[in-house]
């Protein structure tokens, strides 16, 4: 619901990537989203801005860490933003194997 509401993105929840502590006390949930589709017209458009889509490429190769780069160097520095881009991080080789096998469930579907 929130990756409609503050996105626009609707898709099936994937691998959890792990929690992370916020200031307050509570913690935050963080997991992959497999994104089969995009609204143009969704609750927070007008708050959130322009979206922007950062292809991670291959694993463990350069042009991935390049990839972590540049998506660390536009989002907010928040605490959460950086642990988020951590544990993805950590995660990409898991990610890439879960992406592949549900791009073959979504073609299977007949959904993309």
């Amino acid at each position: 619901r929130e990756a409609m509401e503050e996105a626009g993105v609707v898709g099936t929840l994937g691998r959890r990537l792990g929690r992370i502590p916020d200031p307050r006390g509570g913690s935050t949930a963080m997991f992959i989203l497999h994104v089969h589709e995009t609204k143009l017209d969704f609750a927070e458009a007008t708050e959130r801005g322009e979206r922007s889509w950062f292809p991670l490429g291959v694993a463990g190769t350069p042009s991935c860490a390049a990839a972590l780069r540049r998506l660390s160097s536009v989002v907010r520095a928040k605490h959460v933003h950086e642990q988020t881009i951590r544990l993805l991080a950590e995660a990409l080789p898991e990610i890439a194997a879960d992406a592949e096998a549900e791009e073959q469930i979504v073609a299977g579907r007949g959904d993309g």
